[in-house]
């Protein structure tokens, strides 16, 4: 199960990568932002995979690697908060 899931979340981060890339390249920059909102998704999935498959040696890493994925998605998800005082500055 966790290295199906792992799978799928190396899948879903290859194609937001490559979805990006052409909407960069077209110049779609709106499509270029909700791309990304799904790259945390299938990296944290892929992350996840790697650190259940991991040894005891490099599981440190693995963990490390874990949570700067779960840093990534709390940085790229928006705060609707944080939305509401960014338009109020002008």
């Amino acid at each position: 199960m966790n290295q199906l899931l792992s799978k799928a979340g190396a899948i879903i981060v290859t194609v937001t990568v490559f979805l990006f890339a052409v909407c960069i390249v077209c110049g779609f920059h709106f499509g270029s932002y909700l791309v990304c909102m799904f790259l945390p998704i299938g990296y944290i999935m892929m992350s996840d995979g790697f650190q259940h498959e991991s040894t005891e040696q490099t599981k440190v890493s693995a963990n490390i690697g874990l949570i700067l994925a779960a840093i990534q998605a709390a940085c790229i998800f928006p705060n609707p908060d944080q939305e509401g005082a960014r338009n109020d500055v002008r």
